[in-house]
């Protein structure tokens, strides 16, 4: 395939959307914004599921690999509902520390602990009258769990340090990137919140079973990034159209996009298989290892065991700094990232001068 063919091909393809026609007699809203591209059966499936779930209150699990897709899924939806007007907020659960999840998602009310110095809406006040996403839900910790189950069975959420409750009215989509239902069973999530959530779900299928969407959701990516990175690449080779068509695809849409994002930032023309190759974890951190050597020490006359030994102890202070600077400073925390012992860490904090 040429890629004058591939482009026309590309080109001439719509994006899918869910048509006007509906079959909700419930209020008027709009297509989404956010289109989902693709030709596939499985796509268009997904678009009518949202056609019809988008106006009704149901709960959705939307279930898929990581990168398939599932908070455009999500926002779809929204937009297809009657809350389309008000807010759309997205929680990332994995993101939620167990001890400023309650106030992350209830919010809290001026003096309720230190540092609490106004008062702050949580996520089910920000989202009222509007969608609330849970992305990846399994990731709650049990005790959240039964907190979360009991906001959306009553309604009302208690901010911390309040004793007035707050009367909510949100519509909860979650995700997951797991089989909940086994998740269940083997106790890291509870039953009954999984039959509150369970009133519909809807399956995202990864991209590797939907390989007629890859040329159209590439094509979408190039135009996207040639808005942002302010280039003007034409499309992709007939090497590279291969490329996209045969891989894996494990990191799903996602990993699509950063590829091609990353090939239009290194092409000029047209997007060639090489493009789209990123080099191996392996390979960038040999490259990284070689770019910290000291080439003071490459010098005639030094050997190989004096060299190794200069770079290992660069590469050594390098990453133990690194690591003390993700821990804040924490010497304990560090040496157990590091899989050392305190003593070692706090000698080698000594012969590298390394102030923590």
């Amino acid at each position: 395939m040429s890629h004058d063919t591939t482009s026309r091909a590309v080109h001439g393809a719509a994006l899918l959307e869910p048509d006007r026609e509906r079959e909700y007699t419930g209020p008027a809203c709009h297509p989404p914004p956010i289109p989902l591209i693709g030709q596939s059966v499985a796509l268009q499936h997904i678009a009518r599921q949202v056609r019809r779930l988008g106006p009704t209150p149901l709960t959705v699990i939307i279930q898929g690999e990581t990168g398939a897709g599932k908070e455009v899924v999500a926002r779809a939806l929204h937009a297809w509902s009657d809350r389309a007007a008000h807010p759309f907020i997205a929680v990332d659960c994995g993101a939620l520390t167990e001890q400023l999840l309650e106030s992350e998602l209830f919010g809290h009310c001026k003096g309720a602990f230190t540092g609490a110095d106004t008062r702050r809406l949580g996520y089910f006040e920000q989202a009222n009258q509007g969608t609330l996403f849970f992305d990846e839900v399994t990731n709650l910790p049990l005790p959240a769990q039964m907190k979360f189950l009991r906001a959306i069975q009553e309604r009302r959420i208690f901010p911390l340090g309040s004793e007035r409750q707050v009367p909510i009215n949100v519509r909860v989509l979650v995700a997951t990137n797991v089989d909940i239902a086994e998740a269940v069973a083997a106790g890291r999530f509870r039953s009954d919140l999984f039959y509150r959530l369970n009133e519909f779900l809807l399956w995202l299928p990864p991209l590797r079973d939907r390989r007629e969407d890859i040329l159209l959701l590439a094509q979408h990516f190039l135009r996207e990034a040639n808005r942002e990175l302010h280039k003007e690449v034409q499309g992709f080779s007939k090497h590279a159209c291969v490329h996209l068509l045969t891989s894996a695809w494990p990191g799903n849409v996602r990993e699509l996009r950063n590829a091609v994002r990353r090939a239009v930032l290194l092409s000029t023309a047209v997007i060639d298989k090489r493009h789209l190759c990123q080099p191996t974890a392996t390979q960038e951190r040999q490259l990284a290892v070689i770019a910290s050597l000291p080439r003071e020490q490459e010098r005639p006359g030094t050997g190989l065991a004096a060299m190794r030994t200069t770079a290992t102890a660069t590469l050594e202070k390098t990453l133990i700094e690194r690591v003390l600077h993700t821990t804040n400073g924490n010497k304990s925390q560090a040496a157990k990232q590091l899989q050392i012992s305190y003593k070692t860490l706090y000698r080698k904090l000594k012969i590298y001068g390394i102030d923590a």
